[in-house]
C-alpha cells in the first residue's frame, strides 16, 4: 500500500510527516514531537482555489506545513477545484556535514471535492537531484474517489469511529513510473497500478504509538513490560485488520550500469504483481521476466511466485495472551506463532555463468519448473506438502585433468547431460492418526524413474510438538503400515551393467543373467525360503534380466502398523518379518 502510494501521499498528506519532523504542537489525535531525522519544510508560491470552504491562503499555508489548526477542515474540505502549480519540498538531515534535498512537483489538481473527498486528484512531473548528482523522475499519478478526511482519521489525526466498517479510501491509483539515474547507471520503472484501497481509523492512532516506542523502555537497553508489548502487538494486528488493499502491478523495472570492473551489467523484469491485503493474510507475489546479464555470463527466470501468508492463527493466539506477552511466553509459543506460508514456484530458469571452481569452465543449468505447496499448519510445521519440479537439466563438465570428480561414474557411462525431475507429496489424516505418503518420486529423462508411497500409523498431535523429547519419543512410536515401490527402466539400467560387465570382461546379456541370479539368491538367503520371498526374488531377477518395471507391496499384517522394535528384530533377523507382512511383487 504505502509503496505505490507514497508519492502522491506524500504531498496530499505529507501533513503526518511535516507534524513529526516539525514538532508541531500535540493536539488530540495529533502526533507528539518525535526524534526527526531531519527537518522538512516546503515552498508553495500560489494555490488557486475555486468554491473551497477553505481559503487559499488557508490552503498555502497547509500545504507549507502549518497544518495542526486546520485537520478538521481538510477533513470535511469543498471545492470546485483546487490546483497547486509547483510544491517544492525540502529536507535537511541531521547528519553532520549533510547538503539539503528539494523534490520538485508540478500540476497538483483536485476535482469536485466534496467533504473531504475527491473525484479525482492528479500530480504532473515530480524531480529531485540529490546531492551525489543521482536524479530522480516522477511521471504524471492520479487517484480517483480519493478520501483525505478517511486518511486523516485513518491516521488518528481527525477523530473517527473504530468501529465502523472499512470505507473507500480511494478507488484506484495509476502511475506512468518513475526514471532514476547517475554517473554510472540508470533504472527505468513502469507504471504502476492498483485498485481500491479501504480503511478505517486505527484503535491507536499513530501519535501514540510514536510516543509509545519513544518511550524508555523500548530504547537500547530498555525492558519493554508486557503491557506495553502488548499494546504494541495489539496496534500491529490492528493495522492488518484495519484496511485492505486491491491487486496491485508494476509493469516493468529496467536497470543497467557497470560493475566494479567497469563492465556493464543489467537487470530487468516485469511485470510484478502483488496480490490483495485482506483477511489477515500478506499477498502473494509475482515477478515475471526476470534477466541479470552481465559481460561474462546471465540468469533469467520466467515466472516466480512467492505465495501468500495466513496470519490469522498467530494473531488470534496474540490476542488471546494480550498483558501475558513475556519473554519466556514468546519462547514457549515460538512454534504457533510461525505464520502459515503457502510455498513458492518458479518456472523457466536458465544460468550461464563462470565456473568459480574450475577457471576456464562454465555452470550450464536449466529448471523447466518448481511448485512448493504448504497447507494445513499444526503447531507451525506444515502437514500437507506437495513439491515438484521438471526438467532438472544440468551439463556434465569435462573431466577434471589429473584428476577425478564426483561426475566420473556419469562421464564413462557416456552421459553428459542430466534431465530430472521429482514429485513428492504427503498429507497427515488427523482422524486415522496417520500421514499418507502419497508419491516420492524421482525421474530421469532417458533413464527410468523411481516411485515410492505408502502409510505410517500412530502419528498423533505430539509428534509436531514443539518440544523437542516430546516430538522424539512421539516419532520413535510411528509404525510402517503400508509402502509400495516401483522402479521403471528407460535406459539406466543398460548403461550401468553395461559399464559393470566391461569391467568384468562380460557382454550385456552375461551381466544381466549373472546379476539377476545373484540377486534372487540374496533376497532368498536374506528372507528365507518362503513363497513370498521366492515370488519377490523372482521379480527382482526378471527385472535384472531385462524387465522394464518392477513393483512391490509391503503391507503390515497387524492393524497398527510395524513398529520400531519389528525393525530392530529384522536387522539381526529379517525372516522375522515373513509373520508381519504380505509381500506383494511384479516385474514386467
Amino acid at each position: 500500500m504505502a509503496g505505490s502510494t507514497a508519492r502522491l501521499l506524500s504531498t496530499l498528506s505529507w501533513l503526518v510527516l511535516a507534524t513529526a519532523g516539525a514538532g508541531a504542537a500535540p493536539a488530540p489525535a495529533t502526533p507528539p514531537p518525535v526524534p526527526a531525522v531531519g527537518t522538512f519544510s516546503a515552498d508553495v508560491p500560489t494555490v488557486d482555489a475555486a468554491g473551497s470552504n477553505v481559503s487559499a491562503a488557508d490552503l498555502k499555508a497547509i500545504l507549507s506545513g502549518d497544518i495542526a489548526g486546520h485537520l478538521d477542515q481538510l477533513a470535511h474540505l469543498n471545492a470546485t477545484h483546487i490546483r497547486v502549480p509547483t510544491i517544492t519540498l525540502h529536507f535537511k538531515s541531521t547528519e553532520p556535514g549533510s547538503a539539503p534535498i528539494d523534490v520538485v512537483y508540478k500540476d497538483l489538481d483536485l476535482e469536485a471535492v466534496s467533504d473531504g473527498v475527491a473525484k479525482s486528484v492528479t500530480l504532473g512531473l515530480g524531480e529531485s537531484t540529490q546531492p551525489d548528482g543521482t536524479h530522480f523522475e516522477f511521471g504524471k499519478s492520479s487517484m480517483q474517489a480519493f478520501n483525505l478526511g478517511g486518511l486523516l482519521a485513518f491516521y488518528g489525526l481527525v477523530s473517527g469511529s473504530t468501529d465502523q466498517p472499512l470505507a473507500t479510501m480511494y478507488k484506484s491509483f495509476d502511475a506512468e513510473g518513475m526514471t532514476f539515474s547517475g554517473k554510472d547507471f540508470r533504472c527505468d520503472i513502469g507504471p504502476i497500478s492498483t485498485g481500491e484501497f479501504k480503511a478505517r481509523p486505527l484503535k491507536m492512532p499513530f501519535g501514540e504509538l510514536m510516543t509509545l516506542v519513544s518511550s524508555p523502555q523500548f530504547q537500547p537497553g530498555g525492558q519493554p513490560s508486557p503491557e506495553a508489548v502488548g499494546k504494541l502487538i495489539s496496534f500491529y494486528i490492528d493495522f492488518f485488520d484495519a484496511f485492505e488493499t486491491a491487486p496491485a502491478q508494476v509493469k516493468s523495472l529496467d536497470c543497467s550500469g557497470t560493475d566494479n570492473d567497469g563492465k556493464a551489467v543489467a537487470v530487468g523484469m516485469g511485470p510484478f504483481s502483488i496480490g490483495g491485503f485482506t483477511n489477515r493474510r500478506y499477498p502473494a507475489i509475482e515477478v515475471k521476466n526476470v534477466k541479470i546479464l552481465a559481460a561474462d555470463g546471465k540468469v533469467t527466470l520466467g515466472d516466480f511466485i512467492f505465495k501468500s501468508f495466513d496470519l490469522s492463527g498467530p494473531f488470534k493466539l496474540l490476542q488471546s495472551q494480550a498483558g501475558n506477552l513475556t519473554e519466556a511466553w514468546f519462547t514457549a509459543n515460538a512454534r504457533k506463532l510461525i505464520p502459515a506460508f503457502e510455498g513458492l514456484s518458479l518456472a523457466n530458469l536458465n544460468v550461464d555463468v563462470p565456473d568459480d571452481q574450475n577457471p576456464g569452465e562454465r555452470v550450464k543449468a536449466n529448471v523447466g519448473d518448481f511448485d512448493l505447496s504448504l497447507a494445513n499448519y499444526l503447531e507451525g510445521v506444515p502437514t500437507s506438502i506437495t513439491a515438484a519440479s521438471h526438467h532438472i537439466a544440468v551439463d556434465v563438465p569435462p573431466a577434471v585433468e589429473g584428476g577425478t570428480d564426483q561426475f566420473d561414474g556419469l562421464r564413462q557411462m557416456g552421459i553428459d547431460k542430466l534431465d530430472l525431475g521429482f514429485d513428492l507429496g504427503l498429507h497427515r489424516d488427523a482422524t486415522a492418526k496417520s500421514i499418507v505418503i502419497d508419491k516420492q518420486a524421482l525421474s530421469g529423462d532417458k533413464m527410468g524413474s523411481v516411485t515410492l508411497s505408502g502409510t505410517l500409523g500412530n502419528a498423533d498431535d505430539a509428534l509436531f510438538s514443539g518440544d523437542p523429547e516430546s516430538a522424539m519419543t512421539a516419532a520413535m512410536a510411528v509404525t510402517l503400515k503400508a509402502a509400495k515401490v516401483g522402479v521403471v527402466d528407460a535406459g539406466l539400467a543398460d548403461l550401468i551393467l553395461k559399464r559393470v560387465g566391461s569391467e568384468q570382461g562380460m557382454d550385456l546379456a552375461t551381466a544381466r543373467s549373472q546379476l539377476s541370479g545373484m540377486a534372487q539368491g540374496i533376497v532368498l538367503v536374506g528372507l528365507g525360503g518362503t513363497p513370498a520371498a521366492k515370488a519377490l526374488g523372482d521379480a527382482v531377477g526378471k527385472f535384472i534380466a531385462g524387465g522394464k518395471s518392477l513393483t512391490v507391496t509391503v503391507t503390515a499384517k497387524a492393524v497398527g502398523g510395524l513398529t520400531a522394535a519389528d525393525f530392530a528384530a529384522a536387522q539381526t533377523d529379517p525372516k522375522t518379518l515373513d509373520d508381519k507382512v504380505m509381500i506383494d511383487a511384479a516385474a514386467e
